[in-house]
């Protein structure tokens, strides 16, 4: 890599694809008629806990976008906006499409943002000395703000 932003984005690339076929299998799941309550808790609590053992990957890419302004060109083409359509298709169909993506890119905002806290930030967030317990409450409070955050958008 000639630059820092080519490695970071290179690792960034890999982590969109994974979070693709995460969110691929869940839209899968749900056409064949999962309940989409249950899809979005699975994801939300796998997105919470993988997005925190990699903080540092996630703190560098805020950092950077942070410093530019916003995302590198082509970013946002190559991974959120078509997930978020994909999102919105399968769960809503062609109800309140902005409500729906906005919904999506709210979960992506606070999982990501809980997920960076340290640990000792969290214990204190939740009020308990147990880190486990706290991952869990955590994880608890995400998904029914989730579930909450698309169902609002369906009304």
């Amino acid at each position: 890599f000639s630059n820092r932003q080519e490695l970071l984005e290179a690792c960034l690339d890999q982590s969109y694809a994974w979070i693709e076929g995460q969110v691929s299998g869940a839209l899968g799941r749900i056409m064949g008629g999962a309940p989409w309550a249950d899809e979005v808790d699975a994801f939300v609590r796998l997105l919470y806990r993988t997005t925190h053992q990699n903080r540092e990957l996630v703190r560098t890419r805020l950092m950077t976008t942070m410093e530019t302004g916003g995302l590198p060109v082509g970013r946002l083409e190559r991974g959120p906006i078509p997930m978020l359509g994909k999102i919105s298709a399968a769960i809503g169909g062609s109800r309140q499409i902005a409500g729906l993506r906005l919904a999506g890119h709210t979960l992506e905002l606070i999982v990501t943002r809980y997920a960076l806290h340290s640990d000792q930030e969290l214990l204190k967030i939740v009020g308990c000395e147990d880190l486990e317990a706290a991952h869990q409450d955590v994880e608890d409070h995400l998904v029914r703000v989730c579930v909450h955050a698309f169902e609002s958008a369906l009304e």
